[in-house]
């Protein structure tokens, strides 16, 4: 189940409105400010700030007055949320970065707080990835530079589509290259977060471990417009470079 939180601070699928001044929202790490006197200096102190895991309180309320079967039908869906959040990791989109983050439930089951016109609900999370990602994928086919626009490297994913025979790309000056056959209506896929490389069969979706023939080479991109390709071994329309702009 993925969280939205629209523009104007709508909460969806649970179709609320975000309590703005009690919710700490998913933009960045936890800052403690840290203070320490300097020894054998009169009143000289010296500050820092401390970065920790990214925790947040997403604090969601109803619109006024609603009907006994509209708040059974809430209370279900935020504890069915609350549930799978704590077994694996959801998604939480917010729409004003255009950014997708990765969370999970880490508070007591806690029922709703119920006012004489709203419900209102918190729901603790943590960052299970502590980046925030583009909600879409880049992608580019063809030789030239291309541009991360985040802050933080961003993994990418290479496919290469068959029938090819030892196919590679050259990106500033390094080669990433596969040794062996691509099947025709299958396509060799190449993960940098995984570290995997795999051919994947089009028709059936069947997967086999290419990892052995692929020189061991995985490309991240940096911040910017700091990566070039120069030459692509595969025909047109074979390869495609795909990733997504990230933020720390």
């Amino acid at each position: 189940m993925k969280i939205t939180i629209t523009k104007e601070n709508h909460v969806l699928p649970f179709n609320c409105a975000l309590d703005v001044d009690n919710s700490t929202l998913p933009f960045m790490a936890e800052m403690t400010e840290e203070v320490e006197t300097v020894p054998g200096v009169h009143g000289e102190k010296q500050m820092s700030t401390r970065y920790g895991p990214a925790n947040w309180i997403l604090v969601m309320r109803t619109m006024e007055y609603p009907t006994c079967e509209q708040k059974d039908a809430l209370i279900k869906k935020v504890d069915d949320f609350r549930a799978r959040a704590a077994r694996e990791p959801q998604k939480l989109y917010y729409e004003r970065l255009g950014r997708v983050y990765t969370v999970r439930y880490v508070g007591l089951a806690e029922r709703a707080r119920e006012y004489a016109t709203w419900i209102e609900f918190r729901l603790p999370l943590k960052a299970h990835d502590p980046m925030g990602y583009a909600q879409n994928e880049s992608s580019t086919g063809k030789v030239g530079v291309v541009h991360n626009r985040g802050n933080e490297p961003a993994h990418t994913r290479m496919e290469f589509r068959g029938p090819l025979t030892n196919p590679s790309v050259t990106v500033n000056g390094m080669v990433y290259a596969y040794s062996g056959s691509v099947p025709g209506g299958s396509t060799l896929v190449v993960d940098a977060k995984a570290r995997k490389a795999y051919i994947r069969n089009n028709g059936n979706g069947a997967m086999t471990n290419a990892r052995k023939g692929w020189n061991n080479n995985f490309l991240t991109l940096p911040p910017g417009p700091a990566t070039n390709i120069t030459r692509i071994t595969a025909g047109t329309n074979q390869f495609t470079l795909f990733w997504r702009n990230c933020w720390g």
